[in-house]
């Protein structure tokens, strides 16, 4: 038995959302995630160059998606992700 997988149009990766048409709105829903990481202390951003020797910088892989009515397929909300890249996290 196989099982095709079909593609969600509307999960979009960074590369292709800055692609898209409605660019712009992704570009306010990536600073919307930021401002709202920031205000609520979830982190503090610092110069890569401040990072003690040894230690690793993880980095961050962006989750696009559009958010559409049932009925009627209209897109009403454009949802920016950030979300860490646990490739290469190390656990301890």
């Amino acid at each position: 038995i196989a099982f095709a997988a079909k593609s969600d149009p509307d999960t979009l990766y960074y590369n292709q959302a800055m692609r898209a048409p409605d660019k712009d709105k992704f570009l306010e829903a990536m600073k919307k995630e930021i401002d709202d990481h920031t205000n609520n202390d979830h982190w503090e951003l610092v110069s890569r160059q401040s990072v003690p020797t040894g230690k690793q910088v993880i980095p961050a892989v962006w989750a696009m998606k559009r958010k559409r009515r049932i009925t009627t397929r209209q897109v009403y909300k454009w949802k920016a992700r950030l979300n860490v890249d646990g490739r290469k996290q190390v656990y301890g």
